[in-house]
């Protein structure tokens, strides 16, 4: 069998989540408060030691106790934003060049030359880091591109987007908000961690997928076989 860990971790966990979610619906008081306990401990615990599945360096690593753990790359995220903080306050903002790369990551750099790199490399790099593959969480991300202003405004959209979802998960599961619902739910992890420019691609392609399967009439296929029928109908007259 496979190794799922041997993609990324953010992958992984998001194609199990997803499944999970597909089959055990959070409907009530209980479930949910198991759901947000496995969510804790999957993020401190689970996801750092997934490392462990897929590295042979990683598992030839020694360490003094279990504390060095919380010490790895896989908890860079107050780092970062600390980082961030000091690179817009040496270079300014980005006025969104990021958050536009990474939304419109269907567009070949050949036909965009100037479409900015994934934000946690540049931050990395100015703060003179060789290994540069970091997370960025969506705030700083944001803080980067858009200022203050743009993480209010950002979180908020945010913010507002899952609610809808989430409504939609428990009103009508069935619905095509719901069965997106179950699949942004399993790539938020990934997503909130960023950097937007690595995440959405993943996130995107799930979505488009999501569309054409759980989606009442993409493409119009519903229509193109109604009259194919018809046709059939009037050939046998």
């Amino acid at each position: 069998m496979a190794n799922p860990f041997s993609t990324s971790r953010y992958i992984a966990f998001a194609a199990i989540i997803v499944a999970f979610l597909a089959v055990f619906r959070a409907d009530t008081a209980r479930r949910k408060l198991a759901l947000a306990v496995g969510a804790i401990v999957g993020i401190l615990y689970i996801y750092p030691l997934a490392t462990w599945f897929k590295r042979d360096s990683v598992r030839g690593r020694e360490r003094d106790s279990f504390a060095d753990m919380f010490l790895t790359v896989d908890f860079d995220g107050f780092q970062q934003i600390v980082n961030t903080m000091v690179h817009v306050r040496e270079s300014g903002i980005g006025f969104g060049s990021h958050v536009l790369a990474a939304l419109l990551f269907f567009v070949p750099r050949r036909f965009w030359e100037g479409k900015a790199e994934p934000a946690s490399l540049e931050v990395a790099a100015s703060r003179g880091y060789s290994f540069e593959n970091l997370s960025m969480p969506i705030w700083s991300e944001l803080y980067l591109d858009l200022g203050i202003v743009g993480v209010i405004i950002g979180l908020f959209a945010y913010g507002y987007f899952s609610s809808r979802l989430d409504i939609h998960y428990s009103c009508s599961p069935n619905s095509l908000m719901g069965e997106l619902c179950v699949i942004v739910a399993g790539c938020q992890f990934g997503l909130l961690r960023g950097p937007l420019g690595a995440q959405i691609v993943f996130l995107g392609a799930a979505v488009v997928l999501g569309v054409l399967v759980f989606g009442r009439n993409p493409f119009g296929i519903d229509k193109i076989r109604e009259r194919y029928s018809r046709v059939e109908s009037h050939d046998s007259r």
